[in-house]
């Protein structure tokens, strides 16, 4: 260190000031391009307010009118595009008409039912195909939610017909309602009444 001279001090110190970590950021080319544009706003600006000449100030309000008019013409050319959340009036319809499987998937169920030893969910299936039955020949309402009993009582049909319906609804109730076990005699039951019942009238 002693036998550093001067000159050798300040050039160690320009090198290490000339360091990336010591430069001095210069400004981007956004904050140079604005800042010009602040330094003639203002000498507009000065033209406009303090100007002598009645020309000059005409001519500096007229740049100043037209820069105006380019900025809300880009703000408006580039503006996002919102699409409107008015929300649309909606007219929909609504369907009464139930959709309901048909009379023949209800057998076919029953029969897959019977085949695995599965009687309880044989005779609900052949009750339902019965009651299917009877709305596709609009012997009864095709009313949702409606009951075993109000199925019964909605049924009218002579005796010869109307006994066998009850004496099905009356069955598919305690088998599948009032948990009573249920065999092949049972399902059986079920297709005897089924045809007593559809005996009139129509295919099955």
């Amino acid at each position: 260190m002693a036998d550093e001279t001067p000159q050798t001090l300040r050039e160690r110190a320009d090198e290490v000031l000339s360091q990336p970590k010591y430069a001095v950021d210069e400004p981007g080319l956004i904050d140079r391009a604005w800042d010009r544009f602040t330094e003639f706003l203002d000498d507009l600006l000065s033209v406009v307010t303090g100007g002598s000449a009645f020309g000059g100030v005409v001519l500096g309000w007229v740049i100043l009118g037209l820069m105006l008019a380019l900025v809300v013409f880009v703000l408006w050319r580039f503006k996002p595009r919102f699409r409107s959340v008015t929300p649309a009036r909606v007219s929909a319809t609504v369907r009464t008409q139930l959709t309901r499987k048909s009379r023949s998937d209800w057998l076919t169920d029953a029969s897959v039912a019977e085949g695995k030893g599965f009687y309880a969910e044989a005779v609900a299936a052949r009750y339902h195909a019965l009651v299917a039955g009877l709305i596709e020949r609009h012997q009864l309402p095709d009313a949702a939610g409606a009951t075993p009993t109000e199925l019964r009582d909605a049924f009218e049909a002579e005796s010869l017909r109307r006994d066998p319906f009850t004496s099905a609804t009356d069955a598919f109730s305690d088998i599948w309602y009032g948990g009573h076990a249920a065999d092949a005699g049972d399902s059986r039951r079920m297709v005897d009444w089924d045809e007593r019942v559809l005996a009139e009238g129509g295919n099955r």
